[in-house]
């Protein structure tokens, strides 16, 4: 066997240079808080790639195609929409707006012993280094697995990129850890287009893949897995994973609330364009395998090596067996990071008084051999979760142990319940016991559910008859914690009041974003009128009986284009509705009446075209927020008006115009999410500093009265005084 092949020489020198890219970026490590959390040094892009490279398993990458290619398009509901958009969503809004009062914080059990005490703190650091272990020790033997697609020996590919990634791990903490995220993040980057663009192009592109893919591919209802992916959808809602210690890490590095809430926004859009590739690959696959090459594997684990084996040429298997490498190193090294640091800093710190940073990376790298030691020697791989490899039933059964006991008690606490130890034990020890007794005697799929269903419980259970009530925590600011009482049916119901579209809730909402981002009605009115509504110079393909309904509904854009012009003539009473008539302008000018007109016109070239112009006018009007809403409620709208009004069925469009169509609305969506944020970030940054200047000012007015008055009472005690000399200078 040639070890000294093109493919293998750029694998090895991948290793090389994130060895040595490791440390060196590890080098100068002066304490412990830096060899954690690295002093917050790094910016919104770093963080938000170290974080995905983490999140990007070795199961949620190379495991996913085969999971499309055994299951259809099931995982995309799973792992797509569940545990990445979700999942991201509920971290973004919830989670992360909370970390801001933990600054001070490292690690999750840290987080835990501020919510519970310093024995829950110990117990959580126990168990979140077995945890970490384990996980490490999973990756690894990822890497076995990649071995194969070069025809390396599985012992020697998990030895050197296990010893690689313990080294650099051990010695340069998250600086090391970060960077070289960075760099398998770039390369994970390169190798998922790389092959979705050759088996796309095998295929005959996305127009013929989607003609021959079969039907059954599609067919979610009637799959025999559903059942299956039902809990794999539930367990995925369940933020273990990104709730775990890397992840919380990575919080604590944020320096702020915005840049960390931005990151998870950044993590989402890059995810769902990554799954979607992968998504298109797996059914590039099952194209393939059903028309031109009878050699495919039938079972999905073996799919995507047998596509870079057989369908890339030689240089670009060594670019994506790297791709593969990175995406395992980068979940293995933070793990192990995460282990290190959580060993010393929450179970051995306390009674610990040597050098601490010199421990930490002692301790790291042994922790790092445990698991390479355990991966060695582990070579059985049966099927496992989600249909693709079993790594090993003994390390899944403590992740999945460990994350069922800290997940809701820290999601608790994060979201302000006021926390006790006894919740969190008697949760903790019925959770684990269910969990036994549930894979002694329950079929597999019900035992994480009635697991997670114990766990919430006993611990709310336990909080509910503990204090006759729940109690919420008041964090007034970042150092001072309050304990308020509050009905949990009262503030529930308010908390769903406020999210309902009320008039009330509406109309402020419309003020609050008009204030922010302001608006030029006139401009909008005048362009839409003369340049949209009334394309006199566009062909219509309309039938002439029909022909009346499109003028009624440029004619209705129109009426509210007026409206816009004639907004200096408002009654004052009336002026205080206008955001909500200006928004309710643009969701009819745009969306809806893009969307009535492209199914109108049955589906044209020229009203295609327009969808795209509409999509990038309203993206550059409005906040991102409200150019979702105002674009799937204008939508919605428009698909229902246009069946009731003309009374006829939707004509499905051919593939062509469905390929183009899909094609449109995803690009320039994406364009324009990407690119105008930067004006929505501007336009909040400007807020934060007239928000600051104002708190600025009215301080500076406080302390001048201040002032003021004790110059008057000094002149009224001088006068009293009734000296000259004195009263001379007062009067001064």
């Amino acid at each position: 066997m040639n070890y000294l092949s093109i493919d293998h020489l750029i694998i090895y020198s991948f290793l090389l240079i994130t060895l040595a890219v490791g440390l060196w970026a590890g080098r100068g490590i002066k304490d412990i808080r830096e060899y954690a959390i690295a002093n917050k040094q790094f910016g919104t892009g770093v963080l938000t790639m170290t974080m995905l490279a983490t999140y990007i398993t070795g199961s949620k990458g190379i495991g996913y195609v085969g999971y499309i290619f055994d299951d259809g398009i099931l995982p995309v509901f799973s792992i797509l929409f569940c545990g990445a958009i979700i999942t991201f969503l509920f971290m973004a809004w919830c989670i992360a707006p909370q970390i801001k009062y933990f600054k001070d914080c490292w690690t999750l059990p840290e987080l835990m012993g501020r919510f519970y005490d310093q024995k829950v703190r110990l117990w959580m650091g126990i168990l979140g280094t077995c945890y970490s272990v384990a996980l490490v020790a999973l990756q690894m033997i990822w890497l076995g697995y990649v071995g194969a697609l070069f025809n390396l020996p599985s012992q020697l590919s998990i030895f050197l990129g296990g010893l690689f990634l313990a080294v650099y791990a051990a010695r340069g903490g998250m600086k090391a850890v970060a960077i070289t995220d960075v760099l398998q993040f770039i390369a994970i980057l390169v190798f998922v287009p790389l092959v979705a663009y050759v088996v796309l192009y095998r295929v005959g592109g996305i127009r013929a893949l989607f003609s021959q893919v079969p039907t059954e591919t599609f067919d979610v209802l009637h799959h025999p897995s559903l059942k299956h992916y039902v809990v794999y959808c539930i367990w995925d809602l369940f933020p273990a994973f990104p709730l775990s210690f890397p992840f919380i890490q990575r919080m604590f590095m944020a320096r702020d609330t915005r840049q960390l809430v931005d990151s998870y926004y950044v993590g989402l859009g890059f995810l769902t364009v990554f799954y979607l590739l992968l998504t298109l690959i797996g059914l590039s696959a099952i194209v393939l395998s059903a028309t031109v090459d009878v050699n495919m594997p039938q079972q999905g684990s073996n799919v995507f090596v047998y596509i870079v084996k057989h369908y890339l040429p030689t240089g670009a298997q060594g670019i994506i067996g790297a791709g593969f490498i990175a995406g395992i190193m980068s979940t293995a090294d933070s793990f192990l990071h995460s282990a290190g640091v959580t060993l010393v800093h929450d179970v051995i710190r306390p009674t610990q008084k040597t050098d601490v940073l010199k421990l930490v990376r002692y301790l790291t790298l042994l922790l790092g051999l445990i698991a390479l030691a355990l991966a060695l020697f582990y070579k059985d791989l049966p099927r496992g979760l989600y249909g693709g490899l079993d790594l090993g039933k003994g390390l899944n059964f403590i992740t999945e142990a460990v994350a069922l006991v800290f997940t809701i008690p820290l999601v608790a606490g994060i979201m302000r319940l006021k926390t006790t130890a006894r919740s969190f034990w008697v949760s903790a020890i019925a959770t684990v016991a269910i969990f036994i007794l549930s894979k002694c005697f329950l079929s597999n799929e019900l035992v994480l559910p009635v697991s997670i269903a114990t766990n919430l419980l006993s611990f709310f259970g336990t909080s509910y008859f503990q204090y006759k009530g729940f109690a919420v925590v008041t964090r007034a600011s970042e150092q001072l914690r309050e304990y308020a009482w509050n009905s949990t049916k009262v503030s529930a119901s308010q908390r769903l009041i406020s999210l309902l579209p009320t008039p009330k809730n509406i109309l402020n909402y419309s003020r609050i974003k008009l204030k922010k981002y302001g608006a030029n009605p006139a401009l909008f009115a005048l362009f839409t009128s003369f340049s949209y509504m009334v394309p006199l110079f566009m062909h219509s393909h309309a039938e002439l009986t029909a022909y009346n309904w499109l003028l009624a509904i440029r004619g209705i854009g129109a009426l509210l284009c007026v409206g816009l012009l004639l907004k200096t003539y408002w009654p004052k009473k009336l002026l205080s509705y206008f955001p909500v008539y200006y928004h309710f302008s643009l969701l009819y000018c745009l969306p809806f009446t893009a969307s009535f007109l492209f199914l109108f016109e049955g589906s044209s070239m020229e009203w295609l075209i327009n969808v795209a112009l509409v999509i990038l006018l309203l993206i550059t009007l409005v906040d991102w927020v409200t150019f979702l809403i105002s674009t799937l409620l204008g939508a919605v709208l428009g698909v229902v008006v246009y069946s009731i009004l003309l009374g006829r069925p939707i004509a499905t469009p051919n593939s062509d115009t469905m390929y183009t169509l899909v094609y449109t609305l995803t690009f320039s969506t994406l364009i324009g999410l990407l690119f105008a944020r930067r004006k929505q970030q501007r336009f909040d940054t400007l807020a934060t500093q007239r928000e600051r200047l104002t708190q600025d000012n009215q301080e500076a007015q406080g302390d001048l009265l201040a002032s003021a008055g004790e110059r008057v009472r000094v002149v009224s005690m001088l006068k009293r005084a009734d000296l000259a000399q004195l009263e001379n200078v007062a009067h001064l």
